[in-house]
């Protein structure tokens, strides 16, 4: 049930976004201001790859309704090629093709042109490949190579635009953090892709990924739409704030030292550190809207 609830509620928003953008399906028409004309380039290259994020949703979800209801296989019905779907490519994606939009307005700077055209193919090719040959020949130790290229060309650009930026928001140290971990997870998906396959750094792997790089951009991206020091409830604040990301970074790293050492004493740590700082980030959220 779980399954067909979430299709039906991917269906209503892929049905939606192309209602929405059905005169600009190329995303060519940018709305670029003309104070930023400047950033028009990138803001229609990554346009044109947004499709490829919503491309792999309909795929993942296909395939894990396919998994769960006897419907038609497009692979094998192994979880983890579905993962790389909607991870990598859906979520990983995206953040790749709005993160190259609003950051660097957030932080008035610019990103090296080149770096973004080396970043979006890289970032869209990769997922394809890790799927669909999961397992460890040639093109699968390709797309990881592509997708460590892609986070890690990400990270780069989110470090030269806070370098370059005067601007020390508080949701900008959540990004960098996340895209840290972004390049920490890759470099250790590259070791077990072309070195022998350790369980403790696939599990490692696992969490830097969807808590860190993405959970961790998430969070700083949302802190910059909605500014914690707008919540009127005592106690939110931009202080607040960077204590959740401290927090969160702080029980990522001894989650990792934990499974990485197989100590599950330091795990558990870890993940009582990460939920009451994921409560606190919930709490200065809501504060906002409250407002």
């Amino acid at each position: 049930m779980g399954t067909i609830l979430w299709s039906l509620g991917v269906g209503v928003f892929i049905g939606s976004l192309l209602w929405t953008i059905r005169s600009n399906l190329t995303g060519y028409d940018t709305a670029t201001g003309k104070t930023n004309i400047e950033r028009q380039p990138i803001d229609r290259l990554a346009n044109g790859f947004i499709p490829f994020a919503f491309i792999y949703l309909i795929i993942g979800t296909y395939e894990t309704l396919a998994i769960y209801t006897g419907l038609p296989l497009l692979y094998d019905g192994y979880p983890p090629r579905v993962t790389h779907l909607l991870g990598a490519g859906t979520a990983g994606l995206l953040i790749f093709t709005l993160g190259f939009r609003p950051l660097p307005r957030f932080l008035v700077a610019s990103p090296p042109r080149m770096l973004v055209v080396l970043v979006l193919p890289a970032g869209t090719l990769g997922p394809i490949l890790l799927a669909t040959h999961f397992g460890g020949n040639f093109w699968f130790q390709l797309g990881a190579l592509l997708e460590a290229i892609a986070v890690t060309g990400f990270a780069i650009g989110v470090g030269l635009l806070f370098i370059q930026s005067e601007r020390r928001r508080v949701g900008f140290y959540g990004i960098l953090a996340g895209a840290i971990s972004g390049v920490v997870a890759v470099v250790i998906g590259l070791w077990f892709v072309f070195n022998q396959q350790s369980s403790a750094l696939v599990l490692v792997h696992l969490r830097l990924n969807p808590l860190g790089f993405l959970g961790l951009t998430i969070i700083g991206i949302s802190y910059q739409f909605y500014p914690p020091a707008a919540g009127t409830v005592r106690g939110a604040s931009n202080r607040t704030a960077l204590i959740s990301i401290a927090g969160l970074v702080s029980g990522l790293l001894v989650q990792v030292i934990g499974l990485g050492g197989n100590i599950p004493l330091l795990t558990t740590l870890g993940q009582l550190l990460t939920l009451g700082d994921t409560l606190l980030y919930a709490f200065l959220i809501i504060t906002v809207f409250t407002r």
